[in-house]
């Protein structure tokens, strides 16, 4: 939640940010995208540490920066300790997602990964919800300083429970190993040698692409409006107040939450993983396209809310591309084939954000507001196009773990089943 929170908080925090620090739409859009480029940076390390040095381990190094990160971020007095603080929360959020997935693998059957992985995206979107009207309303009543600085003790209170009770494996706790989860594989001696070969291996895979395309579109266009860009376009076009601006762009954080919840468990119904994806890809193209011929603001508010959600909800598709990414990829390399989607995934996001700030300092903005929101919607939906692409790629895994068994169908299997659930 608080890894959400970081990543979507800071177009709600634009004006006193511009202000305090003299930043431009250029400069804002590098500091949007910052966190990314750090978050995305970290994606093969991290998921090599989680395959190797293992969970645990990975989760709490990874809140320790984002502590650190958010302190430093809570008290910059110039702007290389703001940019600084940013980059150390996304190497921090960076360290949590893929050995968070693990941990999962290890505690819930395959057929409940899928569910439960949408239930932790829908809880950390709580966060990204937070970060909108609550935290613009709370922005009125406080500085932006103390804000960040009480979510520095929250995260450091949740690294304190994580240190003292997280259990990575049911066998950390005494506990029996649970039949149809990723323990009935054994675990591989993985030195730095073997993970480098079979990382190089996994990016070799032409089933892992399509995966990162969907992510990378997808997620690259949701985080340019819902954590930077969407709130000033709001409040610009729509002639909103912040706090009304960021409660309408909730819509779209409300729909993500939903999305996670339901598209997973229609996912596990259906037996498929592909068609959800194909359907909501295309959905998301006419969003954006809407959104381009909407840029003088003549839609109603409460259709623009409406429009939000529905993209908030097919934007959920993401759930079922990262739990694709770790059923088509044998499940001891788990880590390295998730990190591979969200490296796709944030480079997207360190894209857009940057990209977008260019097309709003190059075009003439103040006399033509109107054409410079229709190219920032087109390239938006250029990159949905880009997903939709990757969806009628990707491979359909029937909602089962089938890495292993291509692999041994090929006769590179890494791992084997243990006896014990034989």
């Amino acid at each position: 939640m608080i890894g959400l929170f970081q990543r979507l908080c800071l177009g709600v925090v634009r004006q006193p940010l511009s202000m305090e620090f003299g930043l431009d739409a250029a400069l804002f859009g590098h500091l949007g995208g910052v966190y990314f480029n750090a978050y995305m940076l970290m994606q093969v390390p991290t998921g090599m540490l989680a395959d190797s040095w293992g969970s645990r381990k990975t989760i709490l190094t990874g809140a320790s920066l984002m502590v650190t990160g958010t302190v430093l971020f809570a008290a910059a007095q110039g702007i290389v300790q703001l940019f600084l603080g940013r980059i150390l929360c996304g190497a921090g959020a960076a360290m949590l997602y893929i050995p968070i997935m693990k941990v999962l693998s290890y505690w819930y059957t395959e057929r409940e990964y899928g569910p439960v992985t949408g239930l932790i995206t829908f809880l950390g979107y709580i966060g990204g919800m937070l970060a909108q009207a609550p935290l613009a309303y709370l922005t009125e009543l406080t500085s932006w300083r103390n804000i960040f600085g009480a979510i520095a003790g929250m995260a450091a209170f949740f690294l304190f429970c994580n240190k003292r009770w997280l259990l990575a494996r049911p066998e950390d706790g005494g506990i029996k190993p649970l039949d149809g989860t990723d323990c009935r594989f054994e675990i591989c001696d993985l030195n730095s040698g073997r993970l480098l070969r079979e990382f190089l291996q996994l990016l070799r895979r032409a089933r892992s692409w399509p995966p990162a395309m969907v992510s990378l579109g997808v997620f690259g266009a949701f985080n340019a409006l819902s954590g930077v860009w969407g709130a000033s376009y709001i409040s610009e076009v729509y002639q909103k107040s912040s706090m009304e601006a960021s409660g309408i762009m909730s819509a779209a954080i409300i729909g993500m939450c939903a999305g996670s919840l339901m598209i997973t468990g229609l996912s596990e119904r259906m037996g498929r993983r592909k068609p959800l994806m194909i359907v909501s890809c295309i959905v998301l193209c006419l969003c954006w396209l809407i959104l381009m011929f909407n840029n003088s603001g003549h839609m109603p508010e409460y259709l623009l809310k409406l429009l939000l959600f529905v993209l908030g909800f097919c934007s959920s598709i993401l759930v079922l591309a990262v739990v694709s990414m770790k059923e088509m990829h044998p499940v001891v390399f788990s880590g390295m084939a998730i990190s591979i989607y969200n490296v796709a995934c944030f480079a997207g996001a360190a894209l857009a954000s940057p990209v977008i700030g260019q097309i709003i300092k190059a075009m003439d903005y103040q006399s033509d507001m109107a054409a410079t929101y229709k190219a920032v919607f087109a390239f938006c939906l250029g990159l949905a196009v880009l997903a939709l692409a990757g969806s009628l790629l990707i491979l359909e895994t029937g909602c089962r773990n089938i890495g292993d068994q291509l692999e041994a169908e090929r006769g590179k299997a890494p791992v084997r089943e243990t006896d014990f659930l034989k």
